[in-house]
C-alpha cells in the first residue's frame, strides 16, 4: 500500500481497512487501522494523546468561565470524593454505585449529555426576563 500522503506535524495520516488489503506494507509514518476488527486502534489513540499533548500541552489549567460549569464540576469532585471513601468501606456497593451516578450526572449535565430541559432551565434562570 503506498500513495502520497501528507506529512506533517500537524497531521496524522491513518488508512483504514487493512483487514481487506492484500499486502501489509504501510509507507512510514501511517497509521494502519481496521475499524472492522479494532487492528491498529490502540496505535492511533497513542499517536492522538502524543499529538495532544505535543500540540496544546498540559501545563495550563483550564479556565471555567461559567458559575454554572463550576458548580457541576464541584459536584462531580464532590460525587467522586464520597465514592472513594465508600469504596474502601466494605460492602457498601449501592452507595458507591450511587456516587458515581451523581458524578455522570454531573458531568452530563455539563457536557450537555443529560436532560437538555434541565440545562436549558438553568441557563435561562441566569437571564432577566421583564414582563
Amino acid at each position: 500500500m503506498r500513495g502520497d500522503f501528507v506529512k506533517n506535524t500537524r497531521t496524522i495520516t491513518v488508512l483504514n481497512k487493512v483487514d481487506l488489503a492484500s499486502s501489509t506494507e504501510v509507507e512510514a509514518g501511517v497509521i494502519p487501522i481496521s475499524a472492522k476488527t479494532g487492528e491498529g486502534l490502540d496505535a492511533l489513540k497513542a499517536a492522538l494523546v502524543a499529538f495532544a499533548r505535543e500540540n496544546y500541552g498540559a501545563a495550563e489549567a483550564p479556565l471555567i468561565t461559567r458559575a454554572r460549569h463550576r458548580q457541576e464540576i464541584e459536584r462531580a469532585r464532590a460525587a467522586l470524593a464520597s465514592f472513594l471513601a465508600c469504596a474502601g468501606a466494605g460492602d457498601r456497593t449501592e452507595l458507591a454505585a450511587e456516587h458515581l451516578r451523581e458524578a455522570a450526572d454531573a458531568l452530563g449535565r455539563l457536557t450537555g449529555r443529560l436532560d437538555v430541559e434541565d440545562v436549558l432551565g438553568q441557563i435561562f434562570s441566569e437571564f432577566c426576563i421583564g414582563k
